[in-house]
Protein backbone atom coordinates (compact mmCIF):
# COMPACT_ATOMS: atom_id res chain seq x y z
CA UNK A 1 0.00 0.00 0.00
CA UNK A 2 2.76 2.45 0.92
CA UNK A 3 4.56 1.76 -2.36
CA UNK A 4 1.42 2.55 -4.34
CA UNK A 5 0.99 5.83 -2.50
CA UNK A 6 4.54 6.86 -3.21
CA UNK A 7 4.20 6.06 -6.92
CA UNK A 8 1.14 8.26 -7.15
CA UNK A 9 3.17 11.33 -6.18
CA UNK A 10 6.22 10.72 -8.38
CA UNK A 11 6.34 13.54 -10.98
CA UNK A 12 5.70 12.40 -14.52
CA UNK A 13 8.91 14.08 -15.68
CA UNK A 14 11.06 11.74 -13.54
CA UNK A 15 9.30 8.37 -13.78
CA UNK A 16 11.69 5.68 -14.84
CA UNK A 17 14.59 8.12 -14.63
CA UNK A 18 13.62 9.83 -17.95
CA UNK A 19 13.24 13.61 -18.11
CA UNK A 20 10.16 14.43 -20.18
CA UNK A 21 9.71 18.09 -21.18
CA UNK A 22 6.41 19.82 -20.46
CA UNK A 23 3.85 19.26 -23.19
CA UNK A 24 2.99 22.93 -23.77
CA UNK A 25 6.29 24.72 -23.26
CA UNK A 26 6.49 27.81 -25.48
CA UNK A 27 9.46 28.06 -27.84
CA UNK A 28 11.86 30.80 -26.76
CA UNK A 29 12.12 33.73 -29.15
CA UNK A 30 15.31 33.56 -31.22
CA UNK A 31 18.00 36.21 -31.20
CA UNK A 32 17.14 39.44 -33.01
CA UNK A 33 13.48 38.41 -33.40
CA UNK A 34 11.99 41.54 -31.83
CA UNK A 35 14.38 43.95 -33.53
CA UNK A 36 13.95 42.29 -36.93
CA UNK A 37 10.18 42.25 -36.68
CA UNK A 38 10.01 45.84 -35.43
CA UNK A 39 12.28 47.13 -38.18
CA UNK A 40 10.39 45.24 -40.88
CA UNK A 41 7.10 46.58 -39.51
CA UNK A 42 8.31 50.17 -39.71
CA UNK A 43 9.72 49.54 -43.17
CA UNK A 44 6.41 48.09 -44.37
CA UNK A 45 4.45 51.09 -43.12
CA UNK A 46 6.76 53.54 -44.87
CA UNK A 47 7.09 51.53 -48.09
CA UNK A 48 3.36 50.95 -48.45
CA UNK A 49 2.65 54.60 -47.66
CA UNK A 50 5.15 55.82 -50.25
CA UNK A 51 4.91 53.24 -53.02
CA UNK A 52 1.22 52.38 -53.01
CA UNK A 53 -0.92 55.00 -51.29
CA UNK A 54 0.87 58.28 -51.97
CA UNK A 55 0.29 58.39 -55.73
CA UNK A 56 -3.27 59.72 -55.53
CA UNK A 57 -2.05 62.73 -53.54
CA UNK A 58 0.05 63.87 -56.51
CA UNK A 59 -2.50 63.53 -59.31
CA UNK A 60 -4.19 66.93 -58.92
CA UNK A 61 -1.07 69.08 -58.44
CA UNK A 62 0.62 67.32 -61.36
CA UNK A 63 -2.40 67.95 -63.57
CA UNK A 64 -2.40 71.61 -62.63
CA UNK A 65 1.26 72.05 -63.54
CA UNK A 66 1.78 69.63 -66.42
CA UNK A 67 -1.72 69.62 -67.96
CA UNK A 68 -1.69 65.87 -68.49
CA UNK A 69 -4.95 63.98 -68.54
CA UNK A 70 -5.74 61.65 -65.68
CA UNK A 71 -5.59 58.52 -67.86
CA UNK A 72 -1.98 59.28 -68.79
CA UNK A 73 -0.95 59.60 -65.17
CA UNK A 74 -2.89 56.58 -63.93
CA UNK A 75 -1.28 54.56 -66.71
CA UNK A 76 2.10 55.12 -65.07
CA UNK A 77 0.98 53.53 -61.83
CA UNK A 78 -0.67 50.71 -63.77
CA UNK A 79 2.71 50.05 -65.38
CA UNK A 80 4.30 49.99 -61.95
CA UNK A 81 1.78 47.45 -60.70
CA UNK A 82 2.48 45.27 -63.73
CA UNK A 83 6.24 45.38 -63.11
CA UNK A 84 5.58 44.55 -59.46
CA UNK A 85 3.68 41.41 -60.42
CA UNK A 86 6.22 40.33 -63.02
CA UNK A 87 9.16 40.92 -60.68
CA UNK A 88 7.91 38.79 -57.80
CA UNK A 89 9.22 35.58 -59.39
CA UNK A 90 12.80 36.82 -59.66
CA UNK A 91 12.63 38.31 -56.17
CA UNK A 92 11.34 35.05 -54.72
CA UNK A 93 14.12 33.09 -56.40
CA UNK A 94 16.75 35.46 -55.01
CA UNK A 95 15.33 35.14 -51.50
CA UNK A 96 15.33 31.34 -51.83
CA UNK A 97 19.06 31.62 -52.50
CA UNK A 98 19.55 33.56 -49.28
CA UNK A 99 19.70 37.11 -50.64
CA UNK A 100 16.79 38.57 -48.69
CA UNK A 101 18.83 41.28 -47.01
CA UNK A 102 20.24 42.49 -50.32
CA UNK A 103 16.83 42.40 -51.99
CA UNK A 104 15.01 44.47 -49.39
CA UNK A 105 17.86 46.94 -48.90
CA UNK A 106 18.33 47.53 -52.62
CA UNK A 107 14.56 47.67 -53.04
CA UNK A 108 14.30 50.64 -50.70
CA UNK A 109 17.27 52.33 -52.39
CA UNK A 110 15.72 51.69 -55.81
CA UNK A 111 12.46 53.21 -54.58
CA UNK A 112 14.37 56.31 -53.55
CA UNK A 113 15.82 56.63 -57.05
CA UNK A 114 12.38 56.12 -58.54
CA UNK A 115 10.93 59.00 -56.55
CA UNK A 116 13.82 61.23 -57.58
CA UNK A 117 13.13 60.36 -61.20
CA UNK A 118 9.45 61.09 -60.71
CA UNK A 119 10.23 64.47 -59.15
CA UNK A 120 11.99 65.70 -62.29
CA UNK A 121 9.44 64.36 -64.79
CA UNK A 122 8.40 66.85 -67.44
CA UNK A 123 7.22 64.38 -70.08
CA UNK A 124 4.94 61.34 -69.74
CA UNK A 125 7.71 58.92 -70.72
CA UNK A 126 9.78 60.15 -67.77
CA UNK A 127 6.91 59.44 -65.40
CA UNK A 128 6.46 55.98 -66.90
CA UNK A 129 10.17 55.23 -66.58
CA UNK A 130 10.11 56.28 -62.94
CA UNK A 131 7.13 54.05 -62.26
CA UNK A 132 8.78 51.09 -63.95
CA UNK A 133 11.59 51.52 -61.41
CA UNK A 134 9.09 51.94 -58.58
CA UNK A 135 7.29 48.78 -59.67
CA UNK A 136 10.51 46.81 -59.30
CA UNK A 137 11.01 48.40 -55.89
CA UNK A 138 7.50 47.32 -54.86
CA UNK A 139 8.32 43.71 -55.73
CA UNK A 140 11.46 43.96 -53.59
CA UNK A 141 9.94 45.58 -50.50
CA UNK A 142 6.18 45.09 -50.07
CA UNK A 143 4.88 42.18 -47.97
CA UNK A 144 5.93 39.14 -50.04
CA UNK A 145 9.71 39.41 -49.59
CA UNK A 146 9.30 40.24 -45.91
CA UNK A 147 6.98 37.25 -45.45
CA UNK A 148 9.40 34.96 -47.27
CA UNK A 149 12.34 36.11 -45.17
CA UNK A 150 10.44 35.58 -41.92
CA UNK A 151 9.37 32.09 -43.04
CA UNK A 152 12.93 31.12 -43.97
CA UNK A 153 14.63 32.58 -40.95
CA UNK A 154 12.12 31.94 -38.15
CA UNK A 155 10.20 28.73 -39.01
CA UNK A 156 8.77 28.46 -35.48
CA UNK A 157 7.58 32.06 -35.30
CA UNK A 158 6.79 33.18 -38.83
CA UNK A 159 3.00 33.04 -38.39
CA UNK A 160 3.19 35.59 -35.59
CA UNK A 161 5.50 37.76 -37.67
CA UNK A 162 3.33 37.69 -40.80
CA UNK A 163 0.26 38.55 -38.75
CA UNK A 164 2.10 41.46 -37.17
CA UNK A 165 3.34 42.85 -40.48
CA UNK A 166 -0.10 42.53 -42.05
CA UNK A 167 -1.70 44.44 -39.20
CA UNK A 168 0.80 47.29 -39.10
CA UNK A 169 0.80 47.54 -42.90
CA UNK A 170 -2.85 48.47 -42.65
CA UNK A 171 -1.85 51.71 -40.94
CA UNK A 172 0.09 52.86 -44.00
CA UNK A 173 -2.95 54.45 -45.63
CA UNK A 174 -3.77 56.25 -42.38
CA UNK A 175 -0.25 57.70 -42.39
CA UNK A 176 0.13 58.32 -46.11
CA UNK A 177 -2.78 60.57 -47.01
CA UNK A 178 -2.46 63.26 -44.33
CA UNK A 179 1.35 63.20 -44.32
CA UNK A 180 1.78 63.41 -48.09
CA UNK A 181 -0.97 66.01 -48.49
CA UNK A 182 0.74 68.12 -45.85
CA UNK A 183 4.08 67.82 -47.66
CA UNK A 184 2.56 68.74 -51.01
CA UNK A 185 0.71 71.72 -49.52
CA UNK A 186 3.77 73.10 -47.76
CA UNK A 187 6.59 72.22 -50.19
CA UNK A 188 5.00 71.54 -53.56
CA UNK A 189 4.70 68.17 -55.23
CA UNK A 190 8.24 67.96 -56.58
CA UNK A 191 9.88 68.77 -53.25
CA UNK A 192 7.49 66.37 -51.49
CA UNK A 193 8.76 63.58 -53.74
CA UNK A 194 12.32 64.43 -52.72
CA UNK A 195 11.36 64.14 -49.06
CA UNK A 196 9.85 60.70 -49.67
CA UNK A 197 12.97 59.68 -51.59
CA UNK A 198 15.12 60.75 -48.64
CA UNK A 199 13.02 58.74 -46.18
CA UNK A 200 13.31 55.60 -48.30
CA UNK A 201 16.99 55.97 -49.11
CA UNK A 202 18.31 57.31 -45.81
CA UNK A 203 16.00 55.56 -43.36
CA UNK A 204 14.33 52.47 -44.80
CA UNK A 205 17.29 51.11 -46.79
CA UNK A 206 19.72 51.25 -43.82
CA UNK A 207 16.95 49.91 -41.56
CA UNK A 208 16.53 46.84 -43.78
CA UNK A 209 20.29 46.32 -43.95
CA UNK A 210 20.55 46.47 -40.16
CA UNK A 211 17.49 44.38 -39.33
CA UNK A 212 18.25 41.57 -41.77
CA UNK A 213 21.90 41.19 -40.86
CA UNK A 214 23.34 37.76 -40.17
CA UNK A 215 21.26 34.63 -40.00
CA UNK A 216 17.97 36.51 -40.02
CA UNK A 217 18.48 37.15 -43.72
CA UNK A 218 20.60 34.24 -44.93
CA UNK A 219 19.52 31.24 -42.90
CA UNK A 220 18.55 28.08 -44.84
CA UNK A 221 14.93 27.27 -45.46
CA UNK A 222 13.48 25.21 -42.64
CA UNK A 223 10.13 23.56 -42.18
CA UNK A 224 8.10 24.33 -39.07
CA UNK A 225 6.46 21.43 -37.33
CA UNK A 226 2.76 21.98 -36.63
Amino acid sequence: FSTGVRARFVPAATKGGVDNPPMHRADPQPAHWRSTLGALALGQILCWAALYYAFSCFVLPMQQELHWDKATMMGAMTLGLGVWGAGTYAVGAAIDQGHGRVIMTLGAALASLGFIGWSVATEPWMLYAAWAVLGAAMAMTLYDPAFAILTRSYPQHYRQGITMLTLVGGFASTLAFPAVNALVASLGWRAALWVIAAVLGLLVAPLHAWALRGKAATGPLATASD
